[in-house]
C-alpha cells in the first residue's frame, strides 16, 4: 500500500530536518521510547573500507499500529507524540523524526509488530530520500513473534564510518539527549545499548546529589525529581511538569539560574495536578500562576515551587560543604594564601579555627572569593585571622553582612559557628592540658634532692 505524506505548512525538503547524524539517530531513539520501550540497541556493522554498511535501530515498544499509520506516518509535522529532550523535543521534532535517515542514508526499511485485539501483526514500511512524499508498506500479516517492537534498518549508507560511530564519540552525544530520561526511568530497567555496550547516565549525572522526592498538597501528589548534572549544561536550570501520562505541560526557570559555583540542575516535576493545564509556564516570579483559573490552584502551585527550592537549596547545601573543603584545601597547598601557624598545639586550633569560619563564609557566599588575586586572598584570609584571635570575633559577623544579605536563618547559624569553633578552642585546650598533665611525669624532691622517678602519690591513712 502506497501513503501520501500529508505536508503541512512547508516541504519536507526545508522543514529543518537535521541534517546531524547524531541527532538523526536519538529521533530514532525517542520514536522507541514513546512507544513506551525499555531498550533501545543500536547495531552496526562496516564494509571492507570502514564504512558503516548497515544500521538497525530495535526497540522493544509497542509497534507502529497499522490502523494509525495516516496519523503517525503519513501526517507531517504533526506528529501524536509529545515527549521532550532536555532541548523539548516536543517542541523541535512535530513528526519530522522519521525523515532524519536522510542525514546518513538513502533508505529506510521499518519492521514492526503490534498488537491489534490480543492477536499479534507485523508488516513492512519502506522510505527512500528520493521519494520522500510517499510510504511504501505491506499488508499486516498474523505475527509469530508473541512480543511487540520495532526494527529500522538504514541502507545505502553514505557518511557514516567507523570512527564517528566509535562508542566514545557516540555515548556522550547520547547522553545529552537521554541521561536524564535513563536516570528517571532506571527503576524500569530503560536502557540504550550500542554495539552490546551499554549507555552509562551516571557519566553526566551526580547521582549522590540528585533526588526524588515525593509531597502531597491538597490531596495532590508531587513526584520531584531534582537532576544534578556532572558539568554545565547549555540550557537555562528548569523544572519542567509533565502530567500523569508523562506528557509535558510547561517549564519554569529555577531561582538558582545565576548561581555562581556551577551548580547544574533540572528539574522534573510528574502529577496528575496538571492533567488538564496547558502552558504552564513562566519566570520564578511565579507569572505563570496568574493563567490558573482558580485560587486554590494557584495555592497549590505556589507551596510546589516551596517544595522544589527547598530541595535545590537542601542539595546545594551539601554540594558547597564538598566545595568549600576543596576550596580551603587549595588555599593551603596549592595557593598558598593561607595564613602559617606554629607546629604547636596552639597553632593548629587557631589554624583549625580560621577554616571552620573560611568554609561557612565560602558556603554563605561563594563570590567573596571569586576571582580575587592571590595577593587579595591572602590579606582577606590574614584580616580574617586577626579578627577570630582578638575580642573583635564577633564582628566578623557584622562584616559579612555589609558584603552579603543573610537570611535571619544564615545570620543565626553563622552566630552559632563563632560561637561554636570558639567554645571547641575552649575544650581543645582544656584537652590539652589535661593530657600534657596525664603524661609529664610528676618530679620530686626526696631527701633533698631529684628523684630519678615519678612518684605514685598515695592517699593518707
Amino acid at each position: 500500500m502506497i501513503i501520501p505524506v500529508s505536508v503541512k505548512n512547508q516541504s519536507i525538503d526545508s522543514s529543518g530536518i537535521t541534517s546531524d547524524y547524531k541527532a538523526a539517530i536519538s529521533e530514532y531513539i525517542w520514536n522507541g521510547f514513546e512507544a513506551n520501550a525499555k531498550k533501545v540497541s543500536i547495531e552496526y556493522t562496516l564494509n571492507e573500507a570502514f564504512g558503516v554498511k548497515e544500521l538497525i535501530i530495535k526497540d522493544n515498544g509497542d509497534g507502529i499500529n497499522y490502523d494509525e499509520l495516516g496519523e503517525t506516518f503519513g501526517a507531517f509535522l504533526a506528529s501524536k507524540k509529545n515527549l521532550l529532550s532536555l532541548q523539548i523535543k516536543s517542541k523541535a521534532n512535530k513528526g519530522k523524526g522519521r525523515f532524519s535517515f536522510i542525514a546518513f542514508s538513502s533508505n529506510a526499511e521499518w519492521h514492526t509488530v503490534y498488537k491489534d485485539n490480543n492477536v499479534y501483526k507485523e508488516y513492512d514500511i519502506n522510505m527512500s530520500s528520493d521519494k520522500k512524499e510517499v510510504i511504501d508498506c505491506s499488508e499486516p500479516q498474523l505475527s509469530d513473534r508473541q512480543e511487540t517492537g520495532t526494527e529500522v534498518k538504514f541502507t545505502n549508507i553514505n557518511t557514516l564510518t567507523a570512527e564517528n560511530m566509535g562508542f566514545e564519540i557516540i555515548e556522550p552525544a547520547l547522553l545529552k539527549d537521554f541521561a536524564w530520561f535513563l536516570y528517571l526511568y532506571k527503576n524500569k530497567n530503560v536502557e540504550i545499548v550500542v554495539n552490546d555496550e551499554k549507555i552509562d547516565y551516571e557519566k553526566y549525572i551526580n547521582t549522590e546529589l540528585s533526588e526524588k522526592s515525593m509531597v502531597t498538597i491538597e490531596g495532590y501528589r508531587f513526584e520531584i525529581n531534582l537532576v544534578v548534572w556532572q558539568e554545565s549544561i547549555s540550557e537555562k536550570f528548569c523544572c519542567y511538569y509533565f502530567d500523569d501520562k508523562n506528557v509535558l505541560k510547561g517549564n519554569r526557570t529555577t531561582t538558582f539560574n545565576r548561581n555562581t559555583v556551577n551548580f547544574n540542575h533540572s528539574v522534573f516535576v510528574k502529577s496528575e495536578f496538571f492533567d488538564d493545564k496547558e502552558n504552564v509556564i513562566g519566570d520564578h516570579n511565579d507569572t505563570q500562576i496568574n493563567m490558573f483559573e482558580y485560587p486554590d490552584e494557584k495555592k497549590i502551585l505556589k507551596k510546589l515551587h516551596k517544595e522544589i527550592q527547598m530541595l535545590i537549596e537542601k542539595k546545594i547545601s551539601v554540594y558547597l560543604s564538598d566545595k568549600a573543603e576543596e576550596a580551603v584545601e587549595a588555599m593551603i597547598t596549592e595557593r598558598k594564601t593561607f595564613p602559617e601557624f606554629p607546629d604547636d598545639v596552639y597553632g593548629q586550633m587557631r589554624k583549625n579555627d580560621l577554616k571552620r569560619v573560611t568554609k561557612e563564609i565560602f558556603k554563605l557566599e561563594p563570590l567573596i572569593f571569586h576571582k580575587l588575586k592571590q595577593i587579595q586572598e591572602k590579606s582577606l584570609l590574614g584580616f580574617l585571622n586577626l579578627l577570630l584571635s582578638s575580642e573583635e570575633r564577633e564582628n566578623v559577623l557584622t562584616i559579612i553582612e555589609q558584603v552579603v544579605e543573610l537570611s535571619p536563618q544564615q545570620r543565626t547559624d553563622f552566630s552559632m559557628i563563632l560561637k561554636k569553633t570558639s567554645l571547641e578552642n575552649i575544650i581543645d585546650t582544656i584537652k590539652f592540658i589535661e593530657d600534657r598533665y596525664k603524661v609529664t611525669p610528676v618530679y620530686n624532691f626526696i631527701n633533698g634532692r631529684l628523684a630519678d622517678k615519678p612518684t605514685v602519690l598515695k592517699p593518707l591513712s
